[in-house]
């Protein structure tokens, strides 16, 4: 993979993975999977935003632009605007 997509891949990996999951690494992964059944609130989007700004800081590759929640009817959709530092 090249650098552009294995960044994506590690990202996509750590929002699959479930926060605390991997053996000897307890922060590693991502809690975003518990809001999926929550009330579609401003409180809601505001914790999926904080999750998905603690998940990619831990990746020092990428540093977050923009990221917007929207609810929709069977889910909610985000999106991120990354910029790569390498």
């Amino acid at each position: 993979l090249l650098d552009y997509e294995l960044i994506k891949r590690d990202l996509l990996n750590a929002f699959n993975i479930r926060q605390g999951s991997l053996p000897g690494r307890p922060q590693y992964g991502s809690s975003i999977w518990d809001f999926v059944f929550e009330p579609q609130t401003q409180q809601t989007q505001n914790a999926v935003i904080a999750e998905i700004q603690r998940v990619a800081g831990y990746d020092p590759r990428i540093q977050i632009i923009d990221t917007q929640v929207f609810p929709q009817e069977n889910g909610i959709l985000i999106q991120i605007q990354l910029l790569s530092n390498g």
